[in-house]
């Protein structure tokens, strides 16, 4: 399987090839990919998203030694991932020049991941207690908008795309230890939602079936940002205070879907 780092390279290799072609000494092609054009899509989804929850400890505090701080950054540092299907539709518009292909396109697809991690590990300073953090990763769509540059060949069209992208996340974590009541234990939630901007980056080819129709395979890699946030309202018994607990995670997801289009 090709490497992120090997596609990128293709990628930007295609692109600076491309003007070269566009203006070679070759007979001019009809404009067979020009034009307005509409389609819909389905394909595959891996979500990656990466979780931590983080403290730091405070002598007056509940988390109160080092091995604290560091035991919760251990058990706050968490993967998921995800593999699902997906769906949409997606409307563009193509300029045509010699062998080149200029276009701009935006799409709309369903991203329904529901990602769920816990972990749990005996505190370093007290082995009886036991420290769980769950983190909760979760998406619903993804929307796009790219300029797209390609180079045809007879039938084929061969193009890189990338542009901005916009999805609603949502992460959700919860800290809980069962400490005995004589020292004390912690309960603490947070729910991070908000819509995000993002960039993408991709590829793919497209063949014509015939004047109007073309069905193409595309690859897209998508980078959400990341979401983050304190909470300070951590339940404690045993008369102490709460810890600042910050919890953030980062979203990318990986598109490879197939697009049958229709161009008027």
């Amino acid at each position: 399987m090709m490497k992120p780092g090997e596609f990128y390279m293709l990628l930007v290799g295609s692109l600076i090839l491309n003007p070269i072609l566009c203006w070679a000494d070759t007979p001019a092609l009809s404009d067979e990919w020009g034009g307005l054009y509409v389609g819909g899509n389905i394909g595959w989804a891996g979500s990656r998203h990466s979780a931590q929850t983080t403290t730091q400890f405070d002598p007056s505090k509940y988390y109160n030694v080092p091995s604290d701080q560091n035991d919760i950054q251990e058990v706050g540092d968490q993967d998921l991932d995800s593999n699902d299907l997906t769906g949409g539709g997606q409307i563009g518009y193509n300029w045509q020049f010699r062998w080149c292909v200029f276009g701009i396109e935006t799409d709309f697809n369903s991203l329904s991941t529901d990602i769920f991690t816990s972990r749990s590990k005996p505190y370093t300073a007290a082995p009886t207690g036991t420290l769980t953090i769950t983190s909760t990763a979760q998406t619903n769509w993804l929307w796009t908008v790219r300029p797209r540059l390609g180079f045809a060949i007879d039938r084929w069209l061969f193009y890189g795309s990338g542009g901005l992208t916009l999805a609603n996340l949502e992460a959700d974590f919860s800290v809980s230890d069962d400490y005995s009541v004589a020292l004390g234990n912690v309960a603490e939630h947070q729910n991070i939602s908000e819509t995000k901007a993002g960039w993408t980056v991709g590829g793919g080819v497209e063949v014509r079936l015939d004047k109007n129709w073309s069905i193409r395979s595309e690859y897209l890699y998508a980078d959400l940002g990341t979401l983050s946030g304190d909470t300070h309202d951590m339940y404690t018994t045993g008369g102490y205070s709460p810890n600042t607990i910050h919890h953030e995670a980062d979203f990318t997801v990986h598109l490879v879907r197939v697009s049958l289009n229709y161009k008027f």
